[in-house]
């Protein structure tokens, strides 16, 4: 397969929906495609109601027609008080409406999809094979797509009962699914003085759902959309056997593996089921992945996994990421460190061990080891994702790093997959929104803009930040760390993101690349380090990678109440306050303005690892999330977490309340 034409043809296919906010304000087809979306929707047609339809169509984002639907209730009055009024018309019923548009998308998707394999296969790109693998994705797509909003509003209802019973309690919540068993668990045996006995496991996710509170496996809850995923992936294998391959037969074990995950029906086996279909998948490493359900952000309680579906192929021509070698040293450097932080002695629950002196590879050597192997067998897939389907045509990765099973990472490896390519050019091509000029400062806004004009400049900030935040997830870990931290509150992915994306930029910080003095082309060749980049020797790279740090955490504030999201805006909150602490930036009339200098940025540099280092000692010895989450943020009555800090708190609420009014308009 030449991926870089297919690449290429993938681009000239899709610029129809992702060019839609370009193209829409010449006024010709795309108006179309946009206006047509908001009449099935029973929607206006205006300009801000245009950017909904691009947002959901073109970027694939739920959240501003959920900003839409939250708003329509409600009028605000010469006062500024509002009223809540009831519209005659076909919204009002969230779900129906949310609902309506997936499918709206997913029918623009499929055609596009037609066309794009119909070409490949016009232009032979691809092999036979490889087509082959193009044409049954998206067969199997379309059953996932009928699943989806189905599994979403199971989801939904769900936990919005568990909230209102429970008054948004997440510890009273938890406590009422243990003490229920309406957690998933697997069974495990035990061989104790050789009689052999069964005991069971809690899982650190879970293939099922609730109803009439009962656990149901997927099959059993959605029998008819399951069984369509069956039935499709049967046709795949069987169109895949007529194949000669080298790779064959690991895609046949690998969706087999799926389809008798799927047809499982004992929710104590579910997890061991879906371990065989990472460990399968582990097995492909060619230039075309197919990807199974993995993540779970929408269940913020029982963790269900999302019907996630995608293919996305080798791209070698965007970036040579150069961050690998820099965070293992830094790895190394951390571990052969003595404890001495007084943080360390005083949570520890094993503080007779921490004595001054020894080192952390002694006392945490069972970490150590499982990281640092964990580490050594990631590999990197920079991609572009060409297919995508189920829970991903409602929002996209920047990155992933998987599977997210611990057990199966130890026996084989991980994948990390970046997609530079797909977020730059998405930064592109969105507009700026009036709450971008309202909340930040104009010289902030300016400087944000040019660095997206330098693709270069921007791919080597994102190898540092968000391929440096995938790398990030590997570490610190053993087989049960997230179990035991999320036993009490279930709050581990809600600092997980922050440790990834922490330890990106920490790595960063403690090498000598992050030395803004350092300019000599000398000093670069003295380093043990993998030379980067000339810019990422001045001061400007610096300053750049600040500059799209503190953009990227102000605008994560306005997912408060997206739930798939939440682990990012608890990062956020982490972020900001962290940086407003180092006086990184300050906030001056509800604008937040870069204090950029030297000295400034060593305090940050130092806060930073500061903080981290406080956030390794949580996962080392395992203590449950919230402990280290509650240094940094409140929780309100409505169960919503917000900063700690008193002004951060207070420009939190300025935001959320101006993206509630606002967040929809385009500048």
């Amino acid at each position: 397969m030449n991926t870089k034409k297919v690449i290429k043809l993938y681009d000239e296919i899709f610029s129809e929906v992702k060019n839609l906010w370009e193209i829409s304000e010449q006024g010709n087809k795309s108006n179309e495609i946009l206006d047509v979306f908001l009449d099935e929707l029973n929607m206006k047609q205006t300009p801000e109601n245009r950017f909904v339809a691009y947002s959901r169509i073109g970027e694939l984002r739920v959240e501003p027609l959920e900003l839409y639907l939250k708003n329509i209730w409600e009028v605000i009055d010469e006062n500024n008080k509002k009223s809540h009024i009831k519209i005659p018309n076909k919204l009002s019923d969230n779900r129906i409406v949310l609902d309506k548009a997936y499918n709206y998308v997913s029918r623009i998707y499929i055609d596009l999809q037609e066309k794009f394999i119909y070409e490949l296969e016009k232009e032979k790109l691809v092999s036979e094979f490889e087509l082959a693998i193009f044409k049954w994705t998206l067969n199997v797509w379309k059953a996932f797509n009928k699943f989806m909003p189905i599994w979403e509003n199971a989801i939904i209802k769900q936990n919005e009962i568990l909230d209102k019973k429970f008054e948004w309690n997440s510890e009273k919540i938890m406590n009422f699914l243990r003490e229920k068993k309406l957690l998933e668990v697997s069974l495990h045996l035990a061989s104790p003085e050789g009689e052999e006995q069964e005991y069971y496991i809690e899982n650190d996710r879970s293939y099922s759902v609730l109803k009439a509170w009962r656990i149901f496996s997927y099959g059993e809850a959605f029998k008819s959309e399951v069984n369509s995923i069956i039935v499709a992936l049967q046709g795949f294998i069987k169109n895949l056997k007529n194949f000669e391959n080298e790779e064959k037969q690991n895609y046949i074990e690998y969706l087999i593996a799926i389809k008798e995950a799927f047809e499982e029906r004992d929710c104590t086996k579910l997890l061991g089921k879906w371990q065989i279909v990472d460990e399968k998948w582990m097995s492909i490493k060619g230039p075309m992945q197919i990807s199974h359900p993995l993540e779970f952000y929408e269940d913020k309680y029982r963790k269900a996994v999302a019907p996630e579906w995608d293919l996305r192929i080798l791209d070698t021509e965007t970036l040579d990421s150069k961050v690998e070698k820099n965070i293992s040293n830094m790895y190394e450097k951390l571990y052969d460190e003595e404890i001495s932080h007084p943080y360390f002695f005083h949570t520890s629950k094993n503080s007779t061990s921490l004595k001054k002196g020894r080192k952390f590879k002694e006392v945490y050597k069972e970490s150590y080891n499982f990281s640092k192997d964990n580490f050594n067998r990631v590999g990197l897939f920079v991609s572009e994702p060409v297919m995508y389907f189920g829970s991903e045509l409602n929002w996209m990765f920047s990155a992933q790093v998987v599977p997210n099973d611990e057990v199966i990472s130890e026996r084989f490896w991980k994948k990390i997959f970046a997609f530079p390519k797909m977020v730059l050019e998405s930064k592109k091509k969105a507009p700026l929104m009036k709450l971008t000029k309202e909340v930040l400062d104009k010289n902030l806004i300016e400087n944000y803009l040019k660095i997206l004009e330098q693709d270069k400049l921007f791919f080597d900030i994102y190898d540092v930040e968000t391929i440096g935040h995938e790398f990030g997830h590997t570490l610190w870990l053993t087989k049960d760390t997230e179990t035991l931290m999320n036993k009490k509150t279930w709050n581990f992915k809600n600092i997980e993101e922050f440790k990834a994306t922490a330890w990106g930029l920490c790595s960063y910080f403690m090498s000598p690349l992050s030395n803004s003095l350092l300019k000599e082309k000398e000093q670069e060749q003295k380093s043990n380090l993998i030379p980067i980049c000339q810019e990422r020797l001045s001061e400007d790279f610096n300053k750049n990678i600040i500059i799209m740090h503190l953009v990227r955490c102000i605008w994560l504030l306005k997912y408060r109440e997206v739930a798939e999201v939440l682990p990012y805006y608890n990062e956020s909150l982490i972020h900001l306050d962290i940086m407003f602490e180092s006086e990184i930036f300050e906030i001056k009339n509800n604008k937040i303005i870069l204090n950029w200098s030297l000295e400034n940025y060593e305090i940050l540099k130092k806060d930073y690892i500061d903080h981290y280092k406080k956030l390794i000692n949580t996962y080392l010895e395992k203590i449950d999330a919230w402990e280290f989450l509650f240094n940094y943020v409140i929780t309100d009555k409505f169960g919503d977490n917000i900063s700690r800090n008193k002004k951060l708190r207070e420009f939190g609420e300025y935001y959320y309340d101006l993206y509630k009014c606002i967040g929809n308009e385009v500048v």
